[in-house]
């Protein structure tokens, strides 16, 4: 516990406030020299900014709200005037607008990647709100765009469709990917739409039905993995890769010993298990 400079041992503890307090003072001075370099320079100078973290951003007097159980992925953006429920998930790259009116996403859901979702602007009087509401236990497929419509619970959007303005998907409804859900359009429950501009083509089966639950509950639970993966520290994440690498190392002796092992050691491991040495 203690380290020796000639003849006198300096306690561990003091040796670790040494180091933070050198540390503190280098980069205090290293700032200190940066501010100066840019004073000289003047307008020639390049000042390198740090760009905040994008996943929820205020816009205006509107800041999103997310509860701590959602996960929103460390490059998804979510602006403005923006309700999450809880449980739910915003993948990479996804984009959630709520700019210039409101977006409500329920429990359990997920945004996945680079899925985009907008709204439109409250018409004149008499108009009716175009907001963008997602029920519970709704999955948006990667690449999905949705624009002030409304997708009722447990409904499913496949991967690069398109849902617009006014648009419904109730209940246990299905739209296939790629499909174009024009303006005004109700997908009715239970039903699979398909197509551009897309068309009913088929009821649901109740297991169909029943996927899209599961479906939402899948996606939860990989959720937490990567909200737990992406919130380590860099600290955190260069232990555990040492750690990693210190368990590879056990284990290549391990084998290397395995391989050398003489009969003798082999038998008198196998009598080791059977309680026999």
């Amino acid at each position: 516990t203690q380290s020796t400079w000639g003849k006198e041992k300096i306690p561990k503890k003091m040796l670790q406030n040494f180091g933070r307090a050198t540390g503190r003072f280098l980069r205090s001075a290293g700032q200190a020299l940066d501010r100066v370099g840019v004073r000289i320079q003047g307008s020639d100078a390049y000042i390198e900014r740090a760009v905040t973290t994008t996943r929820l951003v205020p816009f205006q007097d509107k800041t999103p709200v997310a509860p701590s159980s959602t996960f929103v992925a460390p490059n998804a953006t979510v602006i403005g005037d923006v309700s999450i429920g809880e449980k739910s998930s915003i993948w990479y790259e996804a984009i959630v607008r709520g700019d210039v009116n409101y977006i409500k996403i329920g429990q359990q859901s997920n945004l996945q990647e680079r899925v985009v979702v907008h709204v439109s602007r409250n018409v004149p009087a008499g108009g009716k709100p175009l907001p963008t509401v997602i029920g519970n236990k709704v999955t948006v497929a990667a690449g999905a765009h949705l624009h002030a419509c409304t997708l009722h619970d447990e409904c499913y959007v496949g991967m690069g469709a398109t849902i617009l303005d006014g648009a419904v998907v109730e209940k246990h409804a299905a739209v296939a990917g790629g499909a174009v859900i024009l303006p005004g359009t109700v997908v009715k429950a239970g039903e699979l739409w398909a197509g551009v501009p897309a068309q009913r083509t088929r009821a649901l089966t109740e297991e169909e039905k029943q996927s899209i639950q599961l479906h939402a509950d899948d996606v939860y639970h990989m959720a937490s993995i990567h909200q737990e993966e992406t919130s380590k520290s860099p600290a955190q994440i260069i232990r555990e890769a040492e750690e990693s690498k210190r368990r590879s190392r056990l284990s290549e002796d391990w084998y290397l010993s395995e391989e050398t092992e003489t009969d003798a050691d082999k038998t008198s491991k196998e009598l080791q298990k059977a309680g026999l040495w």
